[in-house]
This record gives C-alpha cells, sequence and structure tokens, in this order.
C-alpha cells in the first residue's frame, strides 16, 4: 500500500536518529519533501550529547526539517508513559487532520491508532521509498539500519522484502 498524500509529515526523533546514522536521513526529503518536528522532538536530537549523524541532522534542520514550536497544554495522551517528543508530535498531528506521523516506538504507535492518527515507520518509509524509485533496492538499507542497532524483526522483513519483489530476509 503506498503512503497517500496528506497535508503535513511529522517525525519523531528516533527514524530521524538511524537513518542519520547510516548516513540515509535525505530519503525522507526525497520521499516528503518537507518534513516537521516538534520543538520536543527537536530537543532529543540535539541536547545531550552527540552521536553519529547527528550534524546531517543540523545541516536538514537548517533546510527541509522544520522544527514547530507545539504548546500541548493541559492535553495529555492516553498513554501517560510517552516520551515528550512522541506525546508532541501525537499532538500536532490532532491539531493538523490528514497529517502523516513518522515513528517506530510501539506505544507511540498505539496512541496513534487509538486516536485515528495515519502513520508509518522506518520500514514503510524505505519501501515507499523503493516505490518512487529514489533507491533500487529495500535490503541493503534495511540491513544497514538493522546493523545500525534498530530492532526489525525477521518476520517485518519478510513481509517488508517480499511486498517490494525482494524475497525474504532468509533468502540472502
Amino acid at each position: 500500500m503506498a503512503v497517500p498524500p496528506v497535508r503535513l509529515i511529522i517525525a519523531d526523533a528516533g527514524p530521524l536518529i538511524v537513518l542519520s546514522r547510516v548516513g540515509q536521513l535525505g530519503i525522507l526529503q526525497q520521499v516528503f519533501g518537507k518534513v516537521c518536528i516538534t520543538d520536543a522532538v527537536q530537543d532529543e536530537l540535539l541536547a545531550g550529547g552527540t552521536f553519529p549523524g547527528q550534524t546531517e541532522i543540523k545541516v536538514a534542520l537548517a533546510d527541509w526539517i522544520e522544527a514547530v514550536t507545539v504548546d500541548i497544554g493541559l492535553w495529555e495522551p492516553a498513554n501517560p508513559d510517552l516520551g515528550a517528543g512522541e506525546t508532541s508530535s501525537i499532538y500536532l498531528a490532532l491539531q493538523c487532520p490528514g497529517s502523516l506521523l513518522i515513528l517506530d516506538d510501539a506505544a507511540a504507535r498505539r496512541e496513534a491508532d487509538w486516536r485515528g492518527l495515519n502513520y508509518v515507520g522506518l520500514v514503510g518509509v524505505v519501501l515507499e521509498a523503493k516505490r518512487r524509485g529514489h533507491i533500487k533496492q529495500a535490503r541493503p538499507l534495511l540491513q544497514s539500519i538493522q546493523k545500525a542497532g534498530y530492532f526489525l524483526s525477521a518476520q517485518l522483513l519478510d513481509r517488508a522484502l517480499t511486498t517490494v519483489g525482494e524475497g525474504s530476509c532468509s533468502s540472502d
């Protein structure tokens, strides 16, 4: 299923961090154009030391990633264990109907489901990049993401690779 056109693309920190670690942050720009993050997500990305790929994020923040100040006021997510970045991203999506969240955190995805929000995970972004011709194969990028320490189950990889005609992860 292709990602439908939407009003606002809102990314959480996790997918941005892993894509920058593997040198592929630009895939988000290729697939979606401009991407928004909340100020809380920006704080997660820039505060507390450095990580591989952080410079790429800083460059993107000066270009195609837009940080948006979000005041959630008294609003609270159904799951009080969500972090500030996930909470503010979900709140922003609620304020902008038709938005698409990019997030992988399981609790955040459950919250988005419960609230009827559109979201896609990192694997979905990679598959959309392949569908649109921005990458030739999904498998090498998904393997790089795994090697960078991002958990992707074998079952998820099998389904994803089969979806884009690349077999399964067990057919390496």
